[in-house]
């Protein structure tokens, strides 16, 4: 599990979900940042993000956000072993 911040000095984490997710594709990404904005949400999911959380609601968005992708990279695995 792989969490995020969005702002980070002289990088853009929306610029460097996209590596990362190819990097380490079978980890959970889940990206955070003080903007809250739909339209930054949707960039950060289309870049590879499981899942995006506003900082100002970490202490009650995080645990869940954490199960939902840990819940659903489970399910992945286990469709792909019922494969073999």
């Amino acid at each position: 599990m792989i969490l995020l911040d969005l702002r980070m000095p002289g990088l853009s984490g929306i610029d460097v979900l996209p590596d990362l997710r190819k990097a380490v594709a079978e980890a959970g990404l889940i990206a955070m940042s003080l903007i809250e904005a739909t339209p930054y949400r949707r960039a950060a999911l289309a870049a590879g993000a499981d899942e995006f959380i506003c900082k100002d609601k970490i202490d009650t968005d995080l645990l869940p956000a954490i199960r939902r992708v840990a819940y659903a990279r489970q399910a992945q695995r286990e469709m792909v072993e019922d494969k073999k």
